[in-house]
């Protein structure tokens, strides 16, 4: 890419800012919640620890919201994210007996097909939006 004059720090630069601005559109369709950007979540489930950092967090009517921006993300990421929120759903559903709710904003039809895909298969409650209609 130094070829073309662009170098890969202002590439990624690039691809942040483009990922907050799309996660504060969420927000705003969201109705302006009152969350947690970036906030590291750490669980022990079996014995394991794992770490699950959601792009936001926020409670409402006590039933918690884990928001995802999925824009570039390979696949095989987002399944081990949603397989990680099974592990928290079913640790929230011992404790509080509450179920949470796992929003994607996503690109195309077809990533959106395959995140409920995998939430199927893990049994987490995911919705999931295209980001065309949000913004």
């Amino acid at each position: 890419m130094a070829l073309l004059g662009i170098q890969a720090k202002e590439r990624k630069k690039k691809h942040q800012l483009e990922h907050i601005l799309l996660r504060n559109e969420a927000w705003m369709w969201l109705d302006f919640p009152d969350w947690k950007t970036e906030q590291v979540i750490t669980l022990r489930y079996q014995g394991e620890e794992k770490t699950i950092v959601p792009d936001a967090f926020f409670i409402k009517e006590n039933v918690p919201h884990f928001v995802e921006v999925d824009r570039l993300q390979h696949m095989k990421v987002n399944e081990k994210k949603i397989q990680y929120y099974a592990y928290l759903t079913n640790i929230y559903q011992k404790q509080q007996q509450i179920k949470p709710i796992i929003i994607f904003y996503t690109i195309s039809d077809c990533r959106e097909k395959q995140l409920m895909n995998y939430a199927l298969k893990h049994n987490v409650y995911v919705q999931t939006y295209l980001l065309q209609d949000v913004i």
